[in-house]
């Protein structure tokens, strides 16, 4: 029968891993099978490594053996940046259209998939492109359109973009 008598989670990103449940000596029989959950619990961004060390009876004396398993991971960062705030459709003559954009920078490790066209009352986000965003610094830009009013109408609006992770950015529409 095999016993191992500790687990360890060690090396240098240790605290970005941890045991699903707290460890208790197993003991495993001929043939048998037995498991250690292990979490992935990172706190920063990046690659991540560290080492399951399991002490065993499998060595020449009681507890002497130390098997180790390497363990990895990578975080994704999930972030956008827009190079501005507010978009202000000034002198659009009464029932006409008038277009402006802006810059999506993807600040993060993963790519973003945008949807479009999406209407908001008298503005619409026509077209983002390209749709997905390469992730570290790439860019998209998203064209939004006044669709006109009558003579002397003011439209204000704020509109939430947000990537698949709920990261948000408020754009003012006016």
């Amino acid at each position: 029968t095999l016993v191992i008598s500790s687990a360890r989670i060690t090396g240098t990103n240790a605290n970005d891993f941890a045991f699903g449940s707290p460890f208790t000596r197993m003991k495993i029989k001929p043939g048998g099978v037995d498991s250690i959950h292990i979490l992935f619990v990172p706190s920063s961004a990046g690659a991540k490594s560290a080492e399951l060390d399991l002490t065993s009876n499998s060595g020449l004396l009681p507890d002497s053996a130390l098997t180790r398993i390497i363990l990895t991971g990578t975080k994704d960062l999930m972030q956008f940046s827009i190079s501005k705030d507010s978009v202000i459709f000034t002198n659009v003559a009464a029932y006409n259209q008038k277009t402006d954009s802006i810059t999506i920078t993807n600040t993060g490790t993963k790519a973003i998939t945008w949807n479009a066209p999406l209407s908001l009352n008298y503005f619409v986000i026509d077209s983002i492109k390209p749709k997905t965003t390469a992730a570290n610094n790439g860019t998209s830009k998203a064209y939004i359109r006044f669709i006109g009013d009558a003579p002397g109408a003011v439209h204000d609006t704020t509109y939430t973009l947000r990537d698949s992770c709920g990261s948000a950015k408020s754009i003012h529409l006016r």
